[in-house]
């Protein structure tokens, strides 16, 4: 690990659940974004937000129809919460294959619904709070020199909004409207490369999620790193197709693992 330090020309953030505690909000505008499309689901969504974690649902169109095909199956969501992530993905991409057109329209429209709710950062903003020496870190990392960036698949209100509010600064900043496919795509890994100027073997890259995992993974970062303060569990991490390099609790210890 002390090979590593000092190696290390940039650091590319992911921010929800890996910068900032997300899922009691996302969780309850989900549950609004159903309800408000006549299909109130009936189990609760913070207890399944590891769904979106994996590759298959991570983009919300996707997490939506795996959503209401839970909803509509014979399956429990106790089953999805334990389950690999293989089997998981395999059980509600079936699930997923039954849906009707009615239930595309409906998804649709709660989808729409959440989109528009995503434009409002101060809707239940008080259940957002910032990890724990998050805005330590990039303040340690900016004094060291050492690029750092923003990949959010959030839009740029809500990501600036985050920003600002937490005082998080970055060297290059991507939103999610700013690439055409997002994770588990590397696109947004590599447009923040490219603007740090730094080359992926020079670089790490921290994130919640499976799919932000394989995305770093598949631009060739030098090192990924997953952390457990958002969705996905480290069992999950362990049991995904495409492991982080380091699995840590949160981005308070990246500063006294790779830097000091």
């Amino acid at each position: 690990m002390h090979a590593q330090k000092h190696r290390i020309a940039a650091v590319v953030f992911d921010l929800e659940g890996t910068l900032v505690r997300h899922i009691p909000r996302q969780a309850k505008i989900v549950e609004e974004s159903f309800r408000s499309a006549g299909r109130p689901l009936r189990f609760k969504v913070r207890n399944l937000y590891h769904i979106r974690s994996l590759p298959t649902f991570h983009d919300k169109s996707s997490f939506f129809r795996a959503l209401l095909a839970l909803h509509k199956s014979k399956l429990k969501p106790s089953q999805m919460r334990a389950a690999k992530p293989s089997i998981v993905q395999r059980e509600l991409s079936k699930a997923t294959s039954q849906l009707t057109s009615k239930d595309e329209t409906l998804v649709k429209a709660a989808v729409d619904f959440y989109s528009e709710c995503r434009k409002r950062p101060n809707l239940f903003a008080d259940l957002q709070t910032p990890i724990k020496g998050a805005a330590e870190l990039l303040a340690f990392l900016h004094k060291k020199r050492v690029k750092t960036a923003l990949v959010a698949n959030a839009n740029e209100l809500q990501t600036m909004s985050l920003c600002k509010r937490f005082n998080f600064t970055f060297d290059a900043v991507i939103s999610g409207e700013q690439v055409e496919r997002e994770k588990p795509a590397p696109d947004g890994l590599l447009l923040a490369l490219n603007r740090l100027s730094v080359e992926p073997q020079k670089a790490m890259a921290v994130d919640d999620s499976i799919a932000g995992i394989e995305a770093a993974k598949g631009a060739g970062f030098k090192s990924v790193v997953g952390v457990l303060s958002g969705s996905t569990t480290s069992s999950l991490f362990r049991q995904s197709k495409i492991k982080p390099d380091v699995i840590v609790k949160d981005v308070s210890v990246i500063k006294e693992r790779y830097f000091e």
